[in-house]
Formats: C-alpha cells, structure tokens, sequence
C-alpha cells in the first residue's frame, strides 16, 4: 500500500489569470483567457474588417499588418484625396477627443433631421462624411467609429511608414 498522500489538483490563485495557451495546444481546459488579449484581437479584427471595406471601396490598394502591431496601408489617389479631406473634418470637429464623438458625428451626419439643429455644420461636410460612411458601408458603432477616426488620423498620409 502506497503511504504517499495524494496531492489536491492544483488549483488556481483567485485573481489570476493564466494566459491561454498557444493555439493548437491540448492544454485548453480550464484555462480562462485574458481579457486584454480578447480585446486586442476584437481591436484588430474590427480594424481589418474596416480596412478590407476601404479595400472593396478602392480606396486603398493594400494594407498589411506589420511585425510591429501597425498597419501599414496603401492609398489609391481617390483614397487619399478622401483620407486627406476625412482628417481635415476629424481635426476641425476634434473628433479624436473622445471614442463617442465619431459615432455621434456618424449619426448626425446619417440624420437630416438631426442635422437642421446644428447650425455650426456645415451641409457638405456633413454630405461628405456621410458619403465617405455609406461608400465603405461602416456602422453606426461606437467601435466602427472610433476606429475609423484612429486609422485615418493614425495614418496621417504616410502610407503607414
């Protein structure tokens, strides 16, 4: 008979996460995924779903995601033209100041109704926001907003470099 006591299953420190394990790993029960990783990869998914819009749209060429988190993209000439005027309107209404002004814009410049009340906007800057919105088909999200502001002004024209 075997004297040795038994040892409990490990158990996990409350609080702690453990990071996931690597994909294709058979270690993935009971593990409980990090949060900030979950988010990063919903970021980047919904930055590569506006990126392919912009794409389809042609108003990039290409776009590639870099081994430094960045993306690098290429403008077709409408495209800048249409980035270069987007980060004029972006600057003019601070539009990076906070993630619900993009969408608040987005929906104000969708909203004809909503429109007549501001008076300081412009008819066609609202026209062409809404334009350029409806062109690469992004949603009325406070994500899909924030994240159209960040890569136009993130980009500044430099085609990611």
């Amino acid at each position: 008979m075997n004297d040795r006591k038994q040892r409990p299953p490990k158990q996990d420190t409350p609080g702690i996460l453990r990071t996931p394990p690597a994909i294709g790993s058979s270690k993935t029960e009971g593990a409980v995924p990090d949060p900030f990783l979950l988010e990063l990869k919903y970021l980047s998914t919904l930055h590569e779903n506006i990126l392919l819009k912009m794409l389809h749209s042609k108003w990039l060429q290409a776009f590639k995601f870099t081994g430094k988190g960045q993306w690098r993209l290429e403008w077709s000439t409408q495209g800048a033209r249409r980035a270069a005027r987007l980060r004029e309107i972006i600057k003019l209404y601070r539009l990076t100041e906070d993630e619900l002004f993009p969408v608040g814009f987005t929906l104000l410049a969708r909203d004809a109704k909503m429109a007549e009340h501001v008076p300081n906007l412009p008819a066609t800057i609202l026209d062409f926001w809404r334009d350029c919105c409806n062109e690469i088909d992004l949603a009325n999200s406070v994500e899909a907003g924030a994240i159209f502001v960040r890569i136009l002004s993130s980009d500044n024209g430099q085609n990611g470099e």
